[in-house]
């Protein structure tokens, strides 16, 4: 067993979390090299000093009791998650887009400002791309 493979399995060591033939390769492995046996130490160290610093903290029964009876969120199956950003996807063009082409046809002047030109005291100002509170002279437009 190399030392990398060793190191991914002394938490679940710790733990008490290993079959007996990852055990027993670890224990094989750790008998023969120091540096995994210091980081096996450092970690069971590291353990007991966890499970000493929680020791006083106890989840209240209520809080517990609610918890267990919340109910489990569910979540879509791999293959329904697409459709179910496509049909979001599409519930939003539904609801966005109707409002937002009545606002564009309203006024083709918004689509384009340099048809609109602003005129103070009878001289031709430019393109009108913010009104302020000056007169707007539409002269012989449509709009």
């Amino acid at each position: 067993m190399r030392c990398e493979d060793a190191r991914e399995l002394l938490t679940a060591r710790v733990d008490g979390e290993l079959d007996g033939v990852q055990a027993d390769a670890l224990a094989t492995h750790l008998d023969g090299c120091a540096a995994c046996r210091a980081e096996s130490a450092r970690r069971t160290r590291e353990r007991s000093a966890w499970r000493e610093a929680l020791a006083g903290d106890h989840t209240p029964d209520d809080l517990r009791r609610r918890v267990l009876a919340a109910p489990v969120p569910v979540a879509l199956p791999l293959l329904l998650r697409p459709l179910a950003w496509a049909a979001a996807a599409v519930l939003a063009v539904l609801l966005i887009a109707p409002p937002l082409l009545q606002r564009l046809g309203d006024g083709d002047a918004t689509l384009r400002p340099a048809a609109v030109t602003l005129v103070l005291d009878g001289g031709d100002v430019g393109p009108a791309t913010a009104l302020a509170t000056e007169t707007l002279n539409l002269g012989d437009s449509p709009f």
